[in-house]
């Protein structure tokens, strides 16, 4: 069947669903990189590794994504936390926070929690750096943790710089080195916000609510998480930093789908307009007529909450191709519209067969132009928050309350600039 797709005045399109029926579920950084952590693990009486046996799967489920994990305020240890007093270094629950203090040069502690082995977390707390200079110490968080040879290494800096690290059997290699973001706070007794999400093989921080990076990487599957906290020169007595108002959820995601197969069941179609099929590892939409937009969705798509990251590769006339992404789907006449066509982004919203333009078109740096790039595509639709991203660089964040409930789908579409087919290829679908 064809219907109406309402567009913004720049396009004039058809949309072409291919089942009758479709279920909706849904300043300047040291030169080193930081050293591997020297403190050890908490002694076995206070934070011994979980064991199969400790709470039989009957008495505690899986939790479900989003669930809380840890909530802490650091008043007591009674998650038995690590703690430690050595020669140089510390880490000790004081004044309702964890406090990992330093006193000689060079040394890195971390802390975890018992049963600490979630390997697919989202991380919050405030950390602030109580002694020393903001340009001899950083902390952060260490996830996929399974001993000290085997760990991702997520840093931030008190003068505003951050870094991704990963050590495998023992070797360290950068994925991010040191890079300065305006998103965090410089100097001592600032108060930063930081979020990390260890979630698939994506890994993300934030600082004060705003995205610093998202990337992938798929060395570790599983493992623990820790706080961690590093003092590079002598150029202080003391260094010491707070962590407080912890918050640990459970971030397995909803859907990761790398087509190898088509068990999620996506909408496939196959005809004169053009196809959505499954080819080699990958969906393709192809549309051959113009101005027409094809949609495509798994069975289970009810979630009207998401974090859906896509990669996309256009082919065709660049400023004839368009793609990106719906959320709160509910039917052709309700959803909010994320596209990409030509180096530009924009936002539209689909109310009771209405169409308005949320943001207009925009060029951004962060979009690949040409043919055959992969952009690395996040959507986000959380409360009332809709959030654009490309590359890992954020185009927006803006408000609306219009819709509330709905599924999700890939989009991709032609105009009429030319006679030529266009293509897109999705891959490493995940939705949280």
């Amino acid at each position: 069947m064809k219907f109406t797709h309402i567009r913004p005045p720049l396009f004039v399109l058809l949309a072409l669903l291919t089942v009758t029926s479709m279920a909706l579920a849904a300043c300047g950084a040291p030169a080193a990189e930081p050293a591997a952590p020297i403190a050890t693990e908490a002694p076995a009486t206070e934070s011994p590794a979980p064991v199969a046996t400790e709470a039989p799967a009957t008495e505690a489920p899986m939790p479900e994504a989003g669930d809380i994990l840890l909530s802490e305020s650091f008043d007591n240890n009674d998650n038995k936390w690590g703690v430690f007093d050595e020669d140089g270094y510390s880490a000790q629950i004081q004044d309702g926070q964890m406090v990992m203090k330093f006193t000689k040069a060079d040394y890195s502690a971390y802390s975890l929690p018992k049963g600490s082995n979630f390997s697919d977390v989202d991380i919050s707390f405030d950390a602030v750096i109580q002694e020393g200079a903001q340009n001899n110490t950083s902390f952060g968080v260490m996830c996929r943790y399974t001993d000290n040879d085997n760990y991702y290494d997520i840093g931030v800096e008190g003068d505003g710089y951050y870094g991704l690290w990963k050590l495998v059997n023992g070797e360290r290699e950068t994925i991010i080195a040191w890079t300065e973001s305006t998103a965090i706070k410089s100097g001592i007794g600032e108060t930063n916000r930081i979020r990390v999400v260890c979630s698939g093989s994506d890994l993300e921080l934030y600082a004060n609510d705003s995205l610093v990076f998202a990337t992938q990487d798929a060395s570790f599957t599983e493992g623990k998480f820790a706080l961690r906290a590093e003092r590079y020169d002598d150029d202080a007595a003391t260094v010491a930093v707070a962590f407080d108002n912890l918050e640990v959820r459970y971030a397995a995601p909803l859907l990761s789908e790398s087509f190898d197969n088509n068990d999620n069941e996506w909408t496939t179609y196959d005809g004169e307009e053009g196809s959505t099929q499954i080819e080699n590892g990958q969906f393709v939409i192809t549309v051959k007529q113009a101005p027409m937009t094809f949609w495509a969705m798994p069975q289970n798509n009810a979630a009207s909450d998401v974090d859906m990251s896509f990669d996309a590769i256009q082919t065709g006339t660049p400023n004839n191709v368009w793609f990106g992404a719906t959320c709160r789907y509910k039917d052709m006449n309700n959803y909010y519209d994320f596209s990409i066509s030509n180096g530009m982004y924009m936002l539209g919203k689909v109310v009771d067969g209405n169409y308005e333009t949320l943001i207009e078109f925009k060029g951004s740096k962060a979009i690949k132009e040409a043919v055959g790039e992969t952009n690395r595509i996040r959507v986000t639709c959380s409360d009332n928050n809709l959030g654009f991203y490309a590359n890992g660089e954020e185009l927006f964040m803006v408000q609306d309350t219009s819709l509330a409930t709905g599924g999700f789908t890939l989009t991709a579409g032609r105009n009429d600039v030319d006679d030529k087919p266009v293509s897109v290829t999705f891959d490493n679908v995940v939705v949280k």
